[in-house]
């Protein structure tokens, strides 16, 4: 059995929720948006991933220092990382991570499409045309720079995050030691400076800096502080702290989200926006550290191998915490298309503000629920094919 950080999955969602309610700006406009600096949120998924990354990458260094032997100054001696493999292992990183959310993006793209092709009463000829300009984003180039348009204002954070993740994870496996202590915080600091004297605020992704879009330096440093923040967990984890010590981390770990989530809700992009990416670096190193008082709350026991759960297996079904992080991954990237397109629906002389956010917010809800269910099927045959292909296969080798 393994631990799921289970306040890790909650967060996702309540950061997706927050960002369906900055949407709102499509549907009431930009000043009377709900959480009018809620797009910061993101901030928090990328520091998370960044996270994971290096959690990963961590494990797979753990596996092979004990092989490891220091050989003329030779770092890569040390990581066990041969350099024919270095490629072959960050593009099955990659893939994984696709695996993880490809069935979510798919079904939110078509879904998102035919809607957004109804409520603006396009033509053949137009759907055609929009379908070619949003090349882009169904193929997660976005951010590469080869794009035009676009009818999907999140699409550009998984397109952000794979392509930073493609610099990043052989930079560290090649590099480790380096990367830890000079190469992360160094990229982090300079890009985010960089933003923050070229544009203030480091949100606006589609915003072109000369080599790269804003969105994509903006994963690469937040993906960077997100590797920062494992390594100092790691350390963070190792203290013991009495109760009254856990008490002030979770005191700590609370107003760390609740500043930038007030910040969100009342202040639009600024300068301030660094600071309060430092607070949110802290919550989420306090969140995985597991030394506050309500770590054992949240915390669940899953199955290792539990990624299809079937009725007829419990120990394989999906925890209460697990399926808040696969809504919120449905919900993120289903509700942009409702947002963007209810007004061509429900026009604003002849319908209210509360009556088209009510719409938007239910169709939004309703859909990252239907995206995440289609999903699930999807993952439960697939997994039932691969087992069954599996057993076949088996079974002629031993035969």
């Amino acid at each position: 059995m393994k631990k799921r950080n289970g306040k890790i999955d909650f967060l996702r969602l309540f950061f997706a929720v927050i960002i369906v309610l900055h949407h709102s700006r499509y549907v009431l406009g930009y000043e009377e948006s709900i959480f009018i600096g809620g797009s910061l949120a993101v901030e928090f998924f990328f520091i998370v991933s960044g996270y994971l990354m290096m959690a990963h990458i961590a494990k797979l260094e753990g596996a092979k220092r004990p092989a490891a032997r220091l050989d003329a100054g030779n770092e890569s001696n040390v990581s066990g990382v041969e350099d024919m493999r270095l490629g072959s292992e960050t593009y099955h990183y990659l893939m994984r991570k696709i695996r993880g959310f490809l069935s979510e993006f798919l079904f939110a793209v078509v879904i998102g499409f035919l809607f957004t092709a109804a409520a603006e009463r396009w033509s053949a000829a137009e759907t055609l045309q929009h379908f070619i300009q949003n090349f882009g984003e169904y193929t997660l180039l976005k951010m590469s720079g080869i794009f035009q348009n676009g009818i999907d204002g999140v699409m550009w954070y998984l397109s952000a995050m794979l392509i930073a993740m493609a610099i990043l994870y052989p930079l560290i496996r090649r590099y480790p030691d380096m990367m830890e202590h000079v190469g992360l915080p160094l990229i982090t600091i300079l890009i985010l400076g960089f933003l923050c004297q070229m544009e203030d605020s480091p949100r606006d992704p589609t915003v072109w800096m000369g080599i790269a879009y804003k969105g994509l330096l903006r994963a690469i440093a937040e993906i960077s502080l997100g590797g920062i923040c494992y390594l100092a967990c790691r350390h963070f984890k190792a203290l013991r702290l009495s109760r009254a010590g856990k008490g002030l981390v979770t005191a700590a770990e609370i107003l760390c989200y609740a500043l930038p989530v007030g910040y969100m809700y009342l202040q639009k992009p600024s300068r301030y926006d660094y600071f309060f990416i430092f607070l949110l670096f802290l919550g989420v190193l306090l969140s995985f550290s597991g030394q506050g008082l309500l770590a054992g709350v949240f915390d669940e026991d899953v199955a290792a191998g539990s990624a299809t759960p079937t009725k007829k297996n419990p120990a394989t079904r999906k925890s209460l915490w697990s399926l808040c992080s696969g809504y919120s991954t449905a919900l993120f990237l289903s509700h942009i298309y409702f947002a963007q397109h209810i007004n061509a629906i429900f026009a604003e002389g002849r319908y209210s503000a509360a009556f088209r956010m009510a719409w938007y917010l239910g169709l939004s809800f309703l859909n990252g629920f239907v995206v995440m269910k289609l999903s699930g099927l999807v993952r439960e045959k697939s997994g039932r094919l691969r087992s069954f292909f599996t057993g076949i296969f088996t079974t002629n080798a031993a035969g």
